[in-house]
């Protein structure tokens, strides 16, 4: 999916690096909205790097508590101030001059990763560039069920109640049944 949504996106003077793990672990999204996600920051880190520079995407499996899919995007472009820093997730903050962005683009971000039960961390200093890190929980395999047996069938007891207001209905769920 990462390779697909790199290939969306217009790159000029900049390289590409990709490092995306084997195996990554499954995660519940809609893949509309973590493309969203994933277009946004690339943008973002593109935007950045006006003369060009490296544009760098990582994905990889997090152990702990919880298995968690780490994607991060991270530029060498120019940064974000302790200023803006503060605010670069609030809707309509931009930095861009007028025309050129309304703001939007880091809040719907955080809000689609909220929905994930995810998180977003951002680290970047003026000429530093920036990285930003998504963590969306993989989803959790339920153990299979045992396999039906003749020995799980325990009872005889048992009574059902099948109502209706229609007879013809209740007729045949009772002939359904006892079948």
């Amino acid at each position: 999916t990462l390779k697909t949504i790199t290939h969306e996106l217009e790159i000029k003077e900049h390289q590409l690096k990709t490092n995306i793990a084997p195996n990554l672990p499954k995660v519940k999204c809609d893949f509309k909205q973590i493309q969203q996600v994933l277009l946004n920051l690339m943008y973002n880190a593109s935007e950045a790097m006006p003369s060009g520079g490296t544009l760098t995407i990582t994905a990889n499996r997090v152990n702990g508590a919880q298995a968690l899919l780490e994607v991060t995007i991270s530029d060498t472009g120019c940064g974000i101030s302790e200023k803006d820093m503060e605010h670069i997730f609030e809707p309509f903050f931009t930095t861009k001059e007028e025309g050129k962005g309304v703001g939007l683009g880091l809040s719907v971000v955080k809000s689609i990763i909220n929905k994930m039960n995810g998180s977003i961390e951002v680290n970047s200093s003026p000429n530093q560039g920036s990285v930003f890190k998504v963590f969306i929980p993989a989803t959790v395999k339920k153990p299979d069920a045992p396999a039906f047996s003749e020995k799980m069938l325990v009872g005889g007891n048992e009574h059902i109640l099948l109502i209706d207001d229609e007879p013809s209905i209740a007729a045949l769920g009772e002939q359904i049944l006892r079948g």
